[in-house]
């Protein structure tokens, strides 16, 4: 009645198990990203609607694009599969889109992502579902550039193409 506090209660709580806990999941975590940025591969991630959930720093320098650029964004409208002429595959015609949605894992060595000054360059990706319980919530996938391995193929395609015409003029000499 007078303002001043007669008696009060108070209830403790032990958190030292749980703050255990959270310098432990935060270890876990730096250490699974030091993991994902050595990897020499891009890795990303997105929900069931295309939007980026997660990009590594490989993924960062093949892409263009940085993490706080394209989080919550629609990769696929962005950077995605894209055909050799340059043109957007749609998204439900993606095949990594549509392996996400049928439960499966999509392997290619014949897409082309978008970089972010618009060049187009081929990768090989692998992308695989993730799942809460049986529902799919999105997707991870890992790639690489594999503009050198191509222009290696072709050369030696071209190569083995002069060879061929060289014989074939040689045996009609």
């Amino acid at each position: 009645e007078s303002g001043k506090p007669y008696q009060y209660v108070s209830i403790r709580t032990d958190i030292t198990a749980h703050k255990k806990l959270r310098v432990q999941g935060t270890r876990e975590r730096r250490v699974l990203q030091n993991v994902m940025d050595t990897l020499g591969e891009g890795v990303y991630m997105m929900d069931v609607d295309g939007n980026c959930t997660y990009l590594n720093r490989e993924a960062e320098a093949l892409i263009g694009w940085t993490s706080a650029e394209l989080l919550g964004r629609n990769m696929h409208d962005i950077t995605h599969l894209q055909l050799p002429d340059g043109s957007l595959v749609a998204q439900v015609d993606c095949p990594v889109h549509i392996s996400m949605l049928a439960n499966e894992v999509y392997r290619s060595e014949s897409g082309y992502f978008r970089h972010k000054n618009g060049t187009l360059f081929p990768i090989s990706i692998v992308a695989s579902p993730m799942l809460e319980g049986d529902q799919v919530t999105g997707l991870v996938a890992a790639f690489q550039d594999i503009s050198e391995r191509k222009f290696f193929e072709s050369e030696l395609l071209r190569a083995k193409e002069s060879a061929e015409a060289a014989s074939l003029a040689k045996g009609d000499f």
